[in-house]
C-alpha cells in the first residue's frame, strides 16, 4: 500500500547546518540502490570520466575537526573526491582503494565499488543519528567483504 508523501517528511527540517548538494533528498531505498548500482557498473547514468573524477582523491585527509572525528573512527582510511568520500588504500577485508560513497544525516550510507561491480545501500532513518552506533557502516561493509572474499576463496 501507498503511504501519503507527507508522511515520509514528517520532523525531518534540514537546518542551515545542511548545506551540502544532496541536503534534503528524500529517495526510497529501491531507487537509491539503482542509483547507486548504475554508479557501480557500467550503466550510463553518468559518463566514464565523470566517474573517474568523482573517485579521484583530492582531498587526503578528512576536513573533519575533532569533534566529528569521534563519530567516525574510519575517517583515516578516507580522502575526499568531488564532495563523496573515496577510500585510499585496499583493506584487508577487500574493500579496494578507490571505493566511493557517501552518508545521510539520518544514517543512510553507500558505497559504490566500481572495481568488483558492487554497490552496498544501507537504508537507514535515524534522526540526530546517535553515537553509540559509531562506525556501524563501515563495520557492516567490512563483514560484507570479508564473507565476499571467503567465499571467492573456498570456490577456487
Amino acid at each position: 500500500s501507498l503511504m501519503k508523501v507527507n508522511t515520509y517528511y514528517h520532523g525531518f527540517h534540514p537546518s542551515k547546518n545542511y548545506e551540502s548538494g544532496g541536503a534534503g533528498l528524500i529517495s526510497t531505498v529501491n531507487d537509491y540502490s539503482l542509483f547507486a548500482d548504475s554508479l557501480a557498473n557500467n550503466n550510463i547514468l553518468i559518463t566514464e570520466e565523470s566517474k573517474n573524477k568523482i573517485s579521484k582523491i583530492i582531498v587526503q585527509d578528512t576536513p573533519f575537526d575533532e569533534s566529528v572525528k569521534e563519530y567516525s573512527k574510519s575517517s583515516e582510511e578516507y580522502g575526499y573526491g568531488l564532495a563523496v568520500r573515496v577510500r585510499k588504500n585496499d583493506s584487508i577485508e577487500g574493500i579496494p582503494a578507490g571505493e566511493f560513497g557517501w552518508d545521510g544525516a539520518a544514517g543512510s550510507y553507500s558505497l559504490i565499488d566500481r572495481k568488483n561491480n558492487v554497490s552496498i545501500v544501507i537504508g537507514l532513518t535515524i534522526l540526530n543519528w546517535p553515537s553509540y552506533v559509531t562506525d556501524l557502516h563501515i563495520k557492516i561493509v567490512k563483514a560484507i567483504y570479508s564473507d565476499f572474499k571467503a567465499n571467492k576463496n573456498s570456490c577456487k
